[in-house]
């Protein structure tokens, strides 16, 4: 009967959504589509939609520690080319995409704040956002609206992206099997923290304000 109620409760598990997406990523790891999935998402997280580009490389690099290196460059250069898009759809076509930005993706407030960030240090406005969870798609728009230097958006994004990527990438490399198995045993905690991750850095940029 213990034995029973063991394979009753893996099996629910397995047949949970979220745990059958996690899974399908890991198996999608090893396929030779693998890198171009990432990088068109990359592409399209850091130019257009909010997409939970950070768990899937996550859960990329789980499921082929041996690639975790490799996928984090992907990720890097589509989120660079992304906001490089981005940056140029702030500044050549602000004016038509502002009603469609401005209150939806971006608050008139937050809005109005990064005008006075960029004013005063767009250097560090920019290598901030893109290094760390604060929106880098919505820097990369701000700072092409405001005609930020296109150089040193460059320079920034090229720097700090795949720093950002490098380091999620090696610390599963290093810990990626004691990882993979508390995510597995945890799936709900390791979502949950990673949207808290996501609120609190919101309130951090809610409280400067």
């Amino acid at each position: 009967m213990q034995g029973a109620s063991a394979i009753s409760v893996s099996a629910i598990r397995r047949r949970h959504p979220l745990r059958r997406l996690y899974n399908w990523v890991l198996g999608f790891a090893h396929k030779k589509d693998s890198e171009r999935a990432l990088f068109v998402i990359a592409l399209i997280e850091s130019s257009l939609l909010p997409l939970p580009l950070g768990l899937f490389l996550v859960t990329l690099c789980l499921g082929a520690v041996e690639k975790s290196f490799r996928f984090a460059l992907v990720c890097g250069l589509g989120s660079i080319l992304g906001g490089m898009a981005a940056y140029g759809l702030g500044h050549f076509a602000w004016q038509i995409v502002e009603p469609w930005l401005v209150p939806y993706l971006i608050s008139p407030q937050m809005f109005a704040k990064a005008e006075r960030v960029y004013a005063g240090n767009a250097w560090l406005a920019i290598l901030t956002s893109a290094l760390t969870p604060l929106s880098y798609r919505t820097s990369a728009w701000v700072a092409g609206a405001f005609g930020v230097n296109s150089g040193l958006f460059v320079v920034a994004s090229i720097i700090g992206r795949p720093i950002r990527f490098l380091l999620m990438a090696a610390l599963v490399h290093f810990f990626g099997e004691r990882a993979r198995h508390i995510i597995e045993r945890h799936l709900g905690i390791a979502l949950l923290v990673g949207a808290v991750v996501v609120v609190a850095s919101y309130l951090i940029v809610k409280a400067v304000d």
